[in-house]
């Protein structure tokens, strides 16, 4: 594809900015090509976890915002990114 391989060289150079941090913990190497189970894109509504306190009483809810959503890869969902930042799988 005409141009692939300049977007892949900018795309690993952005990158590598940032898998240098701490924060992020991640190897600096991306090879080529990038693989993906599906590329075919979904859309999937805002869901996030809350913690209701009251007193010294708390309770957990999932709660869905209606009016927003994630645009995704469906063969990565917002809730297999939430599993593997939950646990992370070693290098």
């Amino acid at each position: 594809m005409k141009g692939a391989e300049q977007a892949f060289q900018e795309l690993q150079a952005l990158y590598e900015k940032i898998a240098g941090s701490k924060t992020y913990n991640v190897s600096k190497k991306i090879s080529a090509p990038l693989e993906f189970e599906s590329t075919t894109v979904s859309l999937t509504p805002l869901e996030y976890a809350y913690q209701a306190k009251s007193g010294s009483a708390a309770k957990r809810w999932r709660l869905h915002h209606p009016l927003k959503w994630i645009l995704s890869y469906s063969s990565f969902p917002p809730s297999r990114l939430s599993g593997m930042l939950a646990n992370p799988e070693p290098r």
